[in-house]
């Protein structure tokens, strides 16, 4: 079972972060690379459970900046909780060298 605590909020960070970037590109052109500008995480909860799941949206989308919002839900015995909430400002750079 997975068991992520307090100490481990950077694994629960990293996957928020990962699934509000996703949406934030989807709005982008395919040249342009996306990069997080800010970030806020609010830890609701231990994350313990046999998965985690984030899912991630675009709440305004811009040519430059993108406000995006993102949940991570651990998984327990079939049940999914909410561990964590992110609010997230992403930068569009354009054709900027980066590749996947």
């Amino acid at each position: 079972m997975l068991s992520l605590y307090w100490d481990n909020g950077f694994a629960v960070k990293c996957d928020a972060d990962i699934n509000v970037c996703e949406p934030a590109r989807n709005t982008l052109s395919a040249s342009a690379a996306v990069l997080t500008a800010e970030y806020k995480v609010n830890f609701l909860s231990p994350a313990e459970g046999e998965k985690l799941i984030a899912r991630g949206r675009v709440l305004k989308p811009g040519r430059t900046l993108t406000v995006c919002f993102g949940e991570v839900h651990a998984i327990r015995e079939g049940k999914e909780k909410l561990v964590a909430t992110m609010m997230a400002t992403m930068i569009a750079r354009q054709e900027t060298g980066l590749t996947d």
